[in-house]
């Protein structure tokens, strides 16, 4: 029978079984949780809604500790009652070998969607989701069209098509069309954060830490987020934060990045490369964790001795 030293679960339903389970199976055996999530009721699935209730009403027994992955998501959190003493923040880690600039996938992934090299491309990689407004960046990027020639975008996600009706309404006085570009999932994500000069997360809701964003920022693309939970955070002050639903605000950026010069915007994402290698390295968060699971072990001994 295997003897766990300590048990580590993700998610709330893991949380709260696997808690439970470790608890009245192994008795002392240490329970760390992780929470990735900064979503509101009104986004959060009846499921989850549930399970957070009942993880909430046991956090102060059943966990030894609550490991959350950016300051919104913990003070989501302790709003629903999750002890405070529990909570740690550990942030997402990115493999900066596997993310990173490519000029020859650059190359090619423009070359396939016919985007010259002095153009300026947008991305937002996200799926098609309540959470996500694509909406504001798509009513963003009309404006952008109508003050400049050389700006394009791509949106990128599962659920992403052209089709979709409230995208068509929104590009249908558009007069160019051809700058934009609706991708569906494919298996080379990375490949479309290297080909993008600039990335665009905006959202509806507090996001947890969006991963989308860290990849770009190490990929050496400087982002646009909205100031939703945890995007301004992956950020920091190597991008750009607008108000939530801001079409104004967003416009306004992306102008900005066109007018850059190419210097100007690389500059930028070298420091973006920097910010995630140096604060979110998956090496470094790895260990974090690691030391975590070894200080609550050590004082579960410490206590049983």
């Amino acid at each position: 029978m295997i003897q766990p030293d300590v048990v580590v679960t993700w998610l709330y339903q893991s949380d709260f079984f696997g808690g439970l389970l470790a608890k009245c199976v192994t008795g002392k055996v240490p329970v760390v949780w992780n929470l990735r999530t900064a979503a509101g009721d009104d986004i959060a699935g009846r499921t989850a809604r549930f399970f957070r209730f009942l993880c909430a009403s046991v956090s102060r027994w059943i966990p030894s500790l609550i490991i959350g992955n950016s300051p919104s998501v913990l003070s989501t959190h302790e709003r629903l009652k999750y002890p405070k003493d529990k909570l740690r923040m550990i942030p997402n880690g990115f493999d900066s070998d596997l993310f990173r600039s490519d000029p020859l996938v650059r190359k090619q992934v423009r070359e396939e969607l016919q985007i010259a090299n002095n153009e300026v491309l947008f991305g937002m990689v996200a799926r098609r989701h309540k959470s996500k407004d694509h909406e504001s960046f798509l009513r963003a990027a009309v404006l952008t069209c109508a003050q400049v020639s050389n700006a394009k975008f791509v949106l990128f996600g599962h659920g992403i098509s052209s089709d979709d009706p409230v995208f068509q309404e929104i590009l249908k006085d558009c007069e160019l069309r051809s700058h934009f570009h609706f991708l569906q999932p494919r298996s080379d994500v990375k490949s479309i954060q290297m080909s993008l000069d600039v990335g665009v997360l905006m959202s509806n809701v507090d996001e947890g830490f969006p991963n989308s964003i860290g990849e770009a920022m190490a990929c050496g693309v400087p982002c646009i987020v909205s100031d939703t939970g945890g995007s301004s955070f992956v950020v920091g002050n190597c991008g750009v934060v607008v108000p939530k639903h801001s079409v104004d605000k967003l416009h306004e950026a992306m102008l900005e990045f066109v007018s850059k010069s190419e210097a100007s915007r690389l500059e930028l994402g070298l420091s973006c490369r920097e910010r995630i290698v140096h604060e979110f390295g998956i090496e470094e968060t790895t260990m974090r964790h690691i030391d975590s699971w070894r200080e609550v072990l050590t004082h579960v001994n410490a206590k049983s001795q």
